[in-house]
Parts: structure tokens; C-alpha cells; sequence
């Protein structure tokens, strides 16, 4: 239950107490997401001219940057010249949109002649052999089994920083490969920001209700979470079938199961059976599901659960850092977020 204060406007209106919406304030997000790109540019504009004591004002270009003045008769953006360094106050304060600053700054993990052409490491958490593929960041180490493979990729946590300008690394590989996670880290979360301040920037347009007065579709939100949920069953279950022959088996067997214990399907051919989703290069891909198709997964989960969820041994666990508890704990989850959905369903929400 939640309390006034947390509840949206239309469920406070409607006294609605029970599996209320909780109220989101679009304006605070968006001035987070802006300040936060702003600190990232910001550390890395310091670091770059080794200024410790940067401010925005010392990063602004001297010439006069682009900045959004609204839209014309045909729905196109029109801009402006600013000389944004004079917009800056004494004290530090910025007058304008964080976007117009922002979309005139670039962080050096964004400019690809220095990095993002040049680099061979990816930060990619959703392919499922990861820790077999040395130009992922994840890849686990087996000096006995692929010493070729760990060569590839010592060699690149000694390359991918220098592209970056990190000269003094340390000697030891997992801390130079967090180095280089981080810096990547900072090129995704930027480009996260980036697109919610554009896509906001953008929606000002056809904008008729601010989105705080918009209550979330229960219907498309649990369509979304199966579809998450399904997804990462299967990622996971890929990752214990690296081989060729395993991974077939095992994509048969789980359209085998989708078919006949989930969809009740009796008789099946090639072109009306569930498709895994897999593209030709063997890389999963996003999970469509109809409405229906969604709570249909919802009820069955627990086919998927056991044949998806990784049972660590003892020997996979030493080298993975996990334990076999964690195998149970997972499927609880998944379960119980199972069962929360149905909850969820149980009321129209109409």
C-alpha cells in the first residue's frame, strides 16, 4: 500500500490505496539524467587537461554552440547560435536546458578516432558466450585450455587503455580490465542519457499531458516483463550449451517444450512451432510475445525455470565466483516474479 505523497495524481483522485501507481515526476528525471552527463563530461574534460578544479564554464567551446528554440510550422527543430560560456553565471549556474550544453560536448570515449573505431573489447552482458570470446569483457580466463585465447586478450587490456590516454596501469589483468570496463561503462551511460534527453527534447511537440498524469498500461507492462524474463531464461540457458552440438540440442528442447507444455500445441510443423530466437550468427535476440502468448508463458514458467537456470558445480563455481545456492535463489525469483504477475492480472485495470 502506498502512502499519499508516493501515489499519482489519477490514483489519489480515485482513492485508489492497493496496487496504486507510484507518481513519477518527469521534469526531476530529466534534470537528473542532464546533470549526470554533465559530471561525466565533466571529470573527463578535468582529467584530459589536468585541471582538477574544472568547472562547466572551462569546458564550454569558445565559438557560439547550437541550442533548440522550439519547432517551426512543420513539426522540424529549429536552433539557434548561442555563445553559451557568456550564458554561465558567476556563480556557476546554467540558464538554459542541460541538453543545449551537452549536445555541444563530446567525451573522449565518443570521439571514435581515439577509441570506439580502434577498440577490439565490447562491452555486450547479453551475448551468451561471453566468457569464451576474448574481444568481450567478460571473458573468463583458462591459462591450461586456450592460452591462445588469454594472449588475445591480455594484449588488448594493455592496448585499450592506452587508446584512451590511461598511461600508469597496473600490473595484475582483473584490475586492468575493471579500468577498462569503467571506461565503457561511461560511453554507455552516457549514450542512455543522451537519448532520454533527446527523446524528451523531441516529444515537446505532440506533448498534450506531461507523462506524470499518464498511468502506466498494466496491460503492455506485464507484455514487457515476460518478454524480459523469457529472454533471459534462454540467454542463460545458451550459456550452458556453448558448443554447437549442445546448443542445438538444447534450442530443440526448448521449442520442444514451448510447444507442447506451454502452447499445448498437439501437432506442430517447421512454419507453426514456436521460433527460438536466434539469428543466423547465433546471437539471441529480443522476444516478441502477444498478449495472450505472454500470460500463457506466465502460467507455464516453471517448465523453463529448471532447463534454463544454471546449476553450478563445484568446479564451475570456483571459477565463476558463485555457489550453488544461487541456482535455487534464482529460480525463486523468477518464480515468485511469476506470481506476482498473475496478482497483477487479477484486477482490471481499465
Amino acid at each position: 500500500m502506498l502512502l499519499d505523497q508516493k501515489r499519482c495524481r489519477i490514483c489519489i483522485s480515485n482513492n485508489r490505496t492497493n496496487r496504486a501507481h507510484r507518481a513519477v515526476n518527469d521534469g526531476t528525471e530529466i534534470e537528473r539524467k542532464g546533470k549526470a552527463c554533465l559530471s561525466i563530461l565533466l571529470k573527463d574534460f578535468s582529467e584530459k587537461k589536468c585541471m582538477p578544479n574544472a568547472q562547466v564554464i572551462d569546458m564550454l567551446p569558445d565559438e557560439d554552440g547550437m541550442c533548440f528554440s522550439g519547432f517551426d510550422a512543420d513539426g522540424e527543430k529549429v536552433f539557434e547560435s548561442v555563445q553559451l560560456n557568456e550564458t554561465v553565471s558567476d556563480s556557476g549556474d546554467l540558464p538554459r536546458s542541460n541538453i543545449d550544453y551537452i549536445r555541444n560536448l563530446v567525451h573522449t570515449e565518443e570521439i571514435k578516432d581515439e577509441s570506439s573505431s580502434k577498440t577490439t573489447i565490447r562491452l555486450d552482458p547479453n551475448e551468451f558466450n561471453k566468457e569464451e570470446n576474448p574481444t568481450n569483457i567478460d571473458y573468463v580466463l583458462s591459462p591450461s585450455e586456450k592460452a591462445k585465447c588469454d594472449n588475445i586478450f591480455k594484449g588488448n587490456l594493455l592496448k585499450e587503455p592506452r587508446l584512451r590516454g590511461i598511461r600508469n596501469l597496473p600490473t595484475d589483468v582483473e584490475s586492468r580490465r575493471e579500468i577498462l570496463r569503467g571506461c565503457m561503462g561511461v560511453r554507455r551511460e552516457l549514450s542512455i542519457n543522451r537519448d532520454a534527453l533527446l527523446i524528451h527534447e523531441k516529444a515537446q511537440k505532440n506533448c498534450i499531458l506531461c507523462p506524470v498524469q499518464c498511468p502506466s498500461c498494466m496491460l503492455h507492462a506485464h507484455n514487457r516483463t515476460v518478454e524480459k524474463l523469457l529472454q533471459q531464461l534462454l540467454l542463460s540457458g545458451l550459456r550452458q550449451n556453448m558448443t554447437s552440438s549442445l546448443r542445438d540440442a538444447f534450442v530443440e528442447k526448448v521449442t520442444g517444450v514451448m510447444d507442447r507444455d506451454v502452447f499445448l500445441r498437439k501437432n506442430t510443423n517447421k512454419q507453426g512451432s514456436w521460433k527460438f530466437p536466434l539469428t543466423d550468427d547465433k546471437k539471441l535476440y529480443d522476444v516478441s510475445l502477444s498478449n495472450n502468448e505472454a500470460r500463457t508463458v506466465t502460467k507455464d514458467l516453471q517448465h523453463l525455470v529448471e532447463m534454463c537456470v544454471l546449476r553450478h558445480t563445484h568446479k564451475t563455481a570456483k571459477t565463476r565466483g558463485v555457489t550453488p545456492v544461487q541456482s535455487s535463489t534464482s529460480q525463486w525469483c523468477i518464480l515468485t516474479q511469476r506470481n506476482t504477475s498473475n496478482m497483477r492480472m487479477c484486477e482490471s485495470f481499465s
